[in-house]
């Protein structure tokens, strides 16, 4: 069998088999009889997508729709940059479908012996998911493509001077499996505590509440 060199910059197709795998293991923990469903376009159809699979449960209606993204091999140390095709974004944006929520998921670890060396726990943890809407306005780009930087110090992503929003590729396996009993993330309102406190899903998990999260213009909470 032929494997690549694992030194070498890691497919966009090994994180996007990786982390779908470790994502539907992760909902089907929290959530032991529902049946988790991975539709993925042809490499023809993707263009006019713009997005690499679709992460359903089925015969619900939380459903998301996901353009994964590899960083650049000249990355930095603590620095790891990511390239985005501003068509291909837009495509994403303007595509009418029934899928409602959409993201993009950077995964940080520049070669495959990087990659392969984390747990499943690890790599939904360090990798990070972006709201579309969250994603730089193309229209002030006036570039074909522009650059995030996932500053790994501080688990931050930005553009050029500019935080972007995101969260951690864990934290979407809380969101399909009910954390919030809603549809589509952007149309949740940002209420803050009071959308926290008023979940009914974490009244059972109070004392396990670690810390606050925005996913879009809601909060959510992450569970220990």
């Amino acid at each position: 069998m032929i494997y690549p060199n694992l030194m070498s910059r890691i497919s966009e197709k090994t994180i996007e088999v990786n982390l779908l795998h470790h994502l539907a293991n992760c909902i089907k923990e929290k959530l032991p009889q529902s049946n988790v469903e991975i539709i993925c376009p042809t490499p023809n159809q993707e263009k006019n997508l713009g997005f690499d699979s679709v992460l359903s449960i089925k015969k619900s209606s939380r459903v998301i729709a996901i353009q994964f993204k590899r960083p650049k091999m000249n990355s930095k140390e603590n620095y790891v940059k990511f390239s985005i095709n501003v068509d291909q974004q837009i495509t994403f944006l303007n595509h009418r479908s029934s899928v409602p929520c959409k993201f993009y998921i950077l995964s940080p670890f520049v070669n495959h012996t990087q990659f392969m060396s984390k747990t499943p726990e690890q790599l939904l943890e360090n990798s990070h998911a972006i709201y579309l809407q969250n994603m730089p306005n193309t229209n002030n780009i006036g570039a074909k493509t522009y650059t995030l930087t996932i500053n790994t110090e501080n688990n931050t992503i930005s553009y050029k001077n500019n935080r972007v929003s995101s969260c951690s590729v864990e934290f979407l396996c809380l969101f399909m499996s009910g954390l919030k009993h809603h549809d589509c993330i952007h149309n949740l309102k940002n209420n803050g505590d009071d959308v926290i406190n008023n979940s009914d899903n974490l009244k059972n998990n109070s004392d396990n509440v670690i810390k606050k999260q925005k996913i879009g213009r809601t909060y959510y909470l992450r569970l220990s």
